[in-house]
């Protein structure tokens, strides 16, 4: 496997009652607005996208790819999701992220399950009986945005700290 650059800004990514409502029918799945809502989530926020979702078991990330400008540079662990561990899909990133050594890098989760992640985590909830909507995608952007910012600020703080000292 080729190494991956450390991303600017990453990006998990749930299907069910994100791209489509979670009860859609065969028809009804991978509605083409919400593809284009998460692509212009990761054209303005610079970011790479991992899957978080089950499809990811059945298809792996290559399937999906060109959905999305070939931005997917992983899925989470592929095992079942267990639902006796408190906050399953955050353990997931959390597990992503330090396999990777990106700990450090901006995150953020869009999902449809609030269960699946602490109530102060980088995570987005849809509806999961609409999904993503252009509010959603707006709010992510603005969220995503926002991370960016007090990370750089952040980091330049820590730079001038040390070069003080």
């Amino acid at each position: 496997m080729t190494e991956i650059v450390s991303p600017k800004f990453l990006v998990f990514l749930d299907f069910d009652g994100v791209l489509h409502p979670v009860d859609a029918n065969e028809h009804e799945r991978f509605n083409p607005e919400a593809v284009s809502s998460i692509n212009r989530i990761l054209d303005e926020l610079d970011a790479k996208l991992v899957l978080s979702t089950a499809w990811r078991m059945d298809y792996g990330f290559d399937h999906f790819n060109a959905w999305f400008n070939g931005k997917i540079i992983g899925s989470t662990p592929v095992h079942n999701l267990d639902l006796k561990i408190e906050y399953p899909r955050f353990n997931e990133v959390i597990n992503f992220l330090k396999l990777h050594e990106w700990i450090c890098v901006p995150w953020i989760s869009i999902d449809d399950k609030r269960s699946h992640f602490p109530i102060n985590s980088p995570a987005y909830i849809t509806d999961s009986k609409i999904g993503i909507t252009k509010k959603d995608t707006e709010n992510i952007i603005k969220i995503g945005h926002s991370m960016k910012f007090l990370q750089q600020s952040l980091l330049s703080h820590l730079n001038e700290c040390i070069h003080t000292d």
